[in-house]
């Protein structure tokens, strides 16, 4: 919303300088990108030829963490790669 109302500062007629609000939506995707959550993934094990782990995201960004709409779901994107750094597998789920 920010860079929206940087780019349309002068037809919205907003008070606060378009250099502002550029800067705080950077702040803020630093901040999405680098402490909104904290992401653990505990006791990975094979079963069965799968890869299987319990995932916890702790929200430390309270409201700013995105929901993209009002639910409380979540999808978490995990990419598993083998010791050579090759593809193994993508899921989100």
């Amino acid at each position: 919303m920010q860079r929206v109302l940087a780019r349309y500062h002068d037809e919205l007629d907003v008070s606060a300088e378009a250099r502002e609000l550029t800067a705080g939506a950077d702040r803020t995707m630093q901040f999405l990108q680098t402490r909104a959550a904290r992401v653990s993934i505990d006791a990975p094990q094979m079963r069965s030829g799968r890869l299987e782990a319990s995932v916890s995201v702790e929200n430390l960004g309270g409201h700013k963490l995105p929901t993209a709409y009002p639910s409380p779901t979540r999808v978490a994107a995990l990419r598993v790669r083998d010791r050579n750094g090759g593809k193994v597998s993508n899921q989100a789920r």
